[in-house]
């Protein structure tokens, strides 16, 4: 038996607070796309079963184009059965709750447990329960399960340990643990994460299929799992799957002067990068600027952006820059700027504050403007 194990989709998701309008609503159509895109791949690898694991879409408002090619997609499926505990994006009055003519190959799990068999002979179980509001924390205390079957659980919460957003949406791993559970389908956390659960199963994160900010770099896909129906053995694969992936990628500009120098360095890091193969011309990448520069260098960050933006998606730039600053040279400089640099030396705050303030107020003194 073939199973795949996703979460974490975001359809529809706006992705404001990334992208300029223009590639926020590229976005939303390649994450439907990759979406899609699993099923077909799905399809093709003979796949039984579809676990998605909470947050298929983003908000409970989705487009009619969203509704409407998803529930598309499953019903030219017949051949997969798809299972979907809703999570704490999309619970409540989501696009297929208010749909009355479901596909008939699409199970959708309720607040209370429930468990479905996944195999003819009973012996491959799922059991799934979806957000309802209250914590997860004792809530495998309550699951029955035949420890003669291959038991899969599928939840939507964080993993307590992790830092949660709120106590509902926090899952006990020890609840879980000697209770016959083998695979335990998680989802809330967008990278692929995942452990050993007690000496007999495992608990596993995918991870979004599509990252949608800089807080969601590197790879993301969705996980297989290959059941021997007569011994109930697995073998697992994490599956690289997205259309693009987002990087931070530290350039170091050490003792750079000016914004040509810098943009050299970005260019001599981004080759090499592609050149590894770690980063491709459709990534979305954040050039983060590190190193200590003379505390009167000329950096222009929309400059470097523009030097690199036709390279890549979506392309941007974050200082991480200190100060490189030798007070001794401003020891006997009677110029305004010497007399600023020495009131700052000798003033009792934090080294990282006086490094900003020289840093702003010897760009003031120089007539430079740093643009974003």
């Amino acid at each position: 038996m073939r199973i795949l194990h996703c979460a974490d989709i975001h359809l529809d998701s706006r992705m404001s607070a990334n992208f300029d309008k223009e590639e926020a609503a590229v976005r939303r159509q390649e994450i439907l796309g990759t979406f899609l895109d699993m099923i077909e791949e799905a399809a093709k690898a003979h796949t039984d079963h579809i676990l998605i694991a909470g947050d298929l879409t983003d908000s409970v408002k989705v487009t009619a184009t969203v509704r409407n090619t998803v529930l598309g997609a499953l019903r030219d499926h017949p051949e997969m059965k798809f299972w979907y505990v809703p999570g704490n994006h999309d619970t409540g009055e989501d696009f297929l709750g208010v749909t009355e003519d479901l596909p008939d190959n699409l199970h959708v799990f309720g607040n209370d447990w429930e468990t479905c068999s996944l195999d003819a002979d009973g012996r491959i179980r799922l059991s799934a329960a979806a957000m309802d509001g209250t914590p997860r924390v004792g809530e495998g205390l309550s699951l029955l399960l035949n420890p003669e079957c291959f038991n899969i659980v599928m939840l939507h919460g964080q993993a307590a340990g992790y830092h949660a957003r709120s106590k509902a949406e926090t899952i006990s791993l020890s609840a879980f643990r000697g209770r016959g559970v083998d695979y335990l389908a998680l989802g809330h956390i967008h990278s692929h994460q995942e452990g050993e659960l007690d000496g007999r199963g495992i608990f596993c994160y995918p991870g979004c299929l599509e990252g949608r900010g800089f807080d969601e770099c590197g790879e993301h896909g969705f996980v297989t799992l290959e059941i021997d129906e007569d011994t109930l053995r697995m073998k697992r694969h994490f599956i690289p799957f997205a259309g693009r992936c987002l990087w931070e990628i530290p350039v170091d500009v050490s003792g750079c002067a000016d914004s040509d120098r810098m943009a050299k360095r970005i260019r001599e890091e981004m080759d090499r990068q592609k050149a590894e193969n770690i980063i491709h011309e459709g990534d979305l990448i954040r050039a983060l600027l590190v190193g200590k520069i003379p505390a009167d260098a000329e950096k222009n960050l929309l400059f470097l952006r523009r030097s690199m933006e036709k390279e890549f998606f979506h392309f941007e730039v974050e200082d991480r820059t200190g100060i490189e600053m030798d007070y001794e040279s401003f020891r006997y400089d009677t110029s305004l700027r010497g007399e600023f640099v020495r009131l700052v030396e000798q003033a009792e705050i934090p080294e990282e504050e006086k490094a900003e303030i020289l840093r702003c107020g010897i760009r003031e003194l120089s007539g430079e403007v740093d643009e974003l």
